[in-house]
């Protein structure tokens, strides 16, 4: 493996996802790009050579790529603001129903916390949580609703036992949470048809966008502002904030933390 192969499977990355990795990630790169030519029998310069029209091998590439730390009601805080600001504001638009997003959803204990959120709100059905990301493995665990204990381990205390069945080492999510999120495999940098204009009430990309490129940033978020109603959040990782990002977007502050609005 040579340091050419690995800056052009850097620039391929940044093709396919528009991930930028930064010189401290080399020695990964290197080692993944490694891993998928010898996974494909490949030499490194021809896997790379055959990249750019191999679409199936991009997706796998993929599962090696995202690997994001989540665990549910990660941040706390900004779950009580959404239950307790932007649920009350949204619905105060009365031009329901809306979607909820968890952007970069990784293994869905996101969008799950989402949901039960929602639930606890009793509000009806037509708040329907959506979770996207690129990473197929990690939808799959999504879609599955089999978590650790460590997946729980900043839950409220009576958590585990309203929402979830144990099964083995595995705690299974409940059903009806299950229901309420829908899990899609989705490229964040792709524009297209998803991003219809006020489809969100609520959007959550948390430790996501640092990712990007500051170019691909500003057209997601761009994405983001179109595809929210009028008057809809957007939630950032603690870290992230929307300096050089958009202008579109009005700061607010509660609970101990920070989100934007619409």
């Amino acid at each position: 493996m040579n340091a050419g192969e690995v800056d052009l499977f850097r620039q391929a990355i940044a093709r396919h996802f528009g991930l930028l990795f930064d010189e401290g990630k080399t020695g990964f790169l290197s080692e993944v790009l490694d891993r998928r030519a010898l996974a494909t029998r490949n030499a490194p310069s021809t896997y790379l050579a055959r990249l750019d029209g191999w679409p199936n091998e991009a997706r796998e590439l993929a599962r090696e790529l995202t690997v994001g730390e989540t665990y549910f009601f990660r941040h706390t805080n900004q779950f009580k603001a959404f239950e307790q600001v932007a649920v009350p504001e949204v619905m105060n638009q009365g031009s329901a129903p809306f979607r909820v997003l968890s952007a970069g959803c990784s293994s869905g204990e996101e969008a799950y916390s989402l949901a039960i959120v929602l639930k606890n709100l009793g509000v009806d059905a037509s708040w329907l949580v959506n979770g996207i990301d690129v990473n197929p493995s990690a939808l799959e665990k999504a879609v599955a609703g089999r978590y650790s204990e460590w997946s729980l381990r900043d839950a409220p205390p009576d958590f585990r036992s309203r929402w979830f069945l144990g099964e083995g080492q595995a705690l299974v999510l409940d059903a009806s949470v299950r229901r309420a999120v829908t899990f899609e495999e989705r490229n964040l940098s792709v524009d297209d048809d998803f991003w219809a204009t006020g489809r969100f009430g609520v959007i959550f990309c948390r430790n996501v966008l640092m990712y990007f490129d500051g170019a691909t940033a500003q057209q997601i978020v761009e994405r983001f502002w179109r595809s929210l109603s009028p008057g809809g959040f957007l939630f950032f990782g603690h870290a992230e904030t929307m300096r050089g990002l958009s202008n579109n977007f009005h700061l607010r502050h509660s609970h101990d933390t920070f989100y934007y609005q619409r």
